[in-house]
């Protein structure tokens, strides 16, 4: 991907993505208490091996974004 808008010279931004011969690995995000040290496991719809999970972040109201592709 090229980004054009951040400075005046253009960069280059790699994008990974799964190569269609590729097996995709069985993928689950947890969140960790650290006093505890329990792992809470997300619950995300679907089949884990249809679908390609290629981020997540925190948002500012305590719940985990995860961005999800098929």
């Amino acid at each position: 991907m090229l980004n054009t808008t951040d400075s005046n010279y253009s960069r280059v931004i790699p994008v990974e993505y799964p190569k269609v011969v590729k097996r995709r690995r069985r993928l689950r995000f947890g969140v960790v208490d650290v006093t505890s040290g329990v792992i809470n496991w997300m619950q995300i719809d679907g089949d884990p091996q249809q679908h390609y999970l290629p981020r997540m972040e925190w948002s500012g109201y305590n719940e985990l974004i995860v961005q999800q592709l098929d």
